[in-house]
């Protein structure tokens, strides 16, 4: 080997980035046996530490994510997988444009809120705690999450469907005394509740 270490960390990082679309295009990762699924899911995990593949992902990814902002049908949040902001929601399945990573929008969802949230449902099932998985209004599908408030004294986005991609800010949403469910607030839901 005659390359010096940078050139090798550059040549390594387009050869990954090639390898995981071709993976991910030719392979289909849920098929893959347990072990292989494993060390994929491994590689992606530890992707964030290989400085210069993220650089170079996200310059060869940077076009398909400004393509996705421009439409409105699909939302961007950060991935699971790779904890990147590339994973497109509102298409047929959730999908990372950075690390390849899709599931079902369920278990996107779940994985979500476990590993960017830090939620565990079993814990916050066994404790009595707050589970912010709801059906979402939209598409009726339980994939709606619950992001919680922001902090900030702009109010932000705060509820996202991993299914249809459908985003609402907190003051959008209403949760039903009797079901527990959200429902999109109306205007005349204000005149209704000042009026009661």
């Amino acid at each position: 080997m005659t390359d010096s270490v940078e050139a090798l960390m550059t040549a390594t990082a387009e050869v990954l980035s090639v390898l995981l679309d071709f993976i991910n295009e030719q392979f289909l990762p849920k098929k893959l046996p347990h072990l292989e699924k494993h060390a994929l899911s491994e590689i992606r995990k530890n992707l964030n530490t290989f400085q210069k593949f993220v650089k170079k992902r996200l310059e060869q990814i940077k076009p398909k994510l400004e393509k996705v902002k421009k439409d409105s049908y699909a939302t961007i949040v950060e991935c699971p997988a790779c904890y990147q902001e590339a994973l497109v929601l509102g298409e047929e399945h959730p999908l990372c444009l950075f690390c390849g990573y899709s599931a079902e929008p369920a278990i996107v969802a779940n994985k979500w809120i476990e590993t960017i949230l830090g939620i565990n449902y079993y814990t916050t099932v066994k404790d009595g705690g707050y589970n912010p998985l709801y059906s979402c209004p939209e598409c009726k599908e339980e994939t709606l999450v619950d992001k919680g408030l922001s902090g900030s004294q702009f109010e932000s986005n705060r509820y996202i469907c991993f299914s249809c991609g459908s985003i609402w800010k907190e003051s959008e949403l209403d949760e039903c005394l009797r079901c527990g469910e959200l429902y999109e607030v109306q205007d005349d839901d204000f005149a209704n509740a000042e009026n009661a």
